[in-house]
């Protein structure tokens, strides 16, 4: 079937000329939603996902409606308090279930399945250790041994990213996220995300879910010329306390922080070794 503008003479022929031209040559693509309704979308987004027990899906989307830096719908501390209970960060999802309860109160659509996870959490022995960077990752024992290219691979599927490097950038901030990296050692409500444009790592400082605060910080350069195998080290001295820390390519000097954790610093490390190597290519 082809379209055909209306018959018209003059002025009104080539304006409505220049309409049908406009509207049946830009792509929809072109447009975007406004982000309060993109905050719906993604919050619809995020529901389907836990819903069929996608985590790592859940959470881009998740992510993706941070980034919007606005003020989201009070479900969304819901869907958080459910990924962070999935992480094993028992405090802040009981925060985030009391967070949507207070925002909601009694008629709110998730009200009794945030008291019943507030009890639940509650309730949770405290002997229980908290989920490994590769429980995070893999859901299983650790992958650390694979090679460049199938840790790549794997990585690239589970976040269903579109490229290796998207990726491993998602996965950097989900450990990132979830070892916290504040500035200093009483500074616990934020955390370092990176972001990437082609060859350029910028790095952001995020507050927690008790606001969407979202900065630049003082990092952001081109990985081109780098020596590609990140170093890292941990101990005390830094930010105030004991920690873990990426030193930074370009100084040596510490970069990114995280609390202590050896597994949680050789993930990350690879990770980003890996990332920069990609963004080298």
């Amino acid at each position: 079937m082809t379209l055909t503008p209306p018959p018209a003479t003059g002025p009104i022929r080539l304006a409505a000329l220049l309409l049908f031209t406009f509207c049946t040559l830009v792509p929809l693509s072109s447009f975007s939603l406004d982000p309060q309704f993109e905050a719906d979308r993604l919050l619809m987004a995020t529901e389907a996902a836990l819903s069929k027990g996608d985590i790592a899906e859940a959470r881009g989307y998740k992510n993706d409606a941070q980034a919007l830096n606005i003020s989201l719908p009070a479900e969304f501390n819901y869907f958080i308090a459910l990924l962070l209970e999935h992480d094993g960060n028992t405090t802040n999802a009981i925060a985030s279930f009391e967070r949507y309860v207070g925002q909601t109160g009694k008629t709110g659509r998730f009200y009794k399945e945030s008291l019943a996870g507030i009890t639940r959490l509650k309730n949770k022995p405290t002997s229980n250790t908290q989920t490994s960077a590769q429980d995070i990752a893999w859901g299983g024992p650790s992958q650390l041994s694979l090679s460049g290219t199938e840790y790549s691979k794997k990585i690239q599927k589970l976040y269903k990213a579109s490229s290796a490097a998207e990726g491993l950038t998602r996965h950097i901030n989900s450990l990132l996220q979830f070892y916290g990296t504040p500035h200093k050692a009483n500074d616990s409500k934020h955390f370092y995300e990176l972001k990437v444009e082609q060859d350029i790592l910028i790095t952001l400082l995020r507050a927690d879910n008790d606001s969407h605060d979202l900065r630049l910080n003082d990092s952001r350069f081109s990985v081109f010329g780098l020596d590609p195998y990140v170093k890292s080290d941990c101990g005390k001295g830094v930010a105030d306390g004991p920690s873990c820390w990426i030193k930074d390519p370009r100084s040596g000097q510490p970069w990114l922080i995280i609390k202590p954790s050896d597994e949680g610093i050789a993930e990350i490390t690879k990770a980003l070794t890996l990332l920069i190597r990609q963004l080298q290519r």
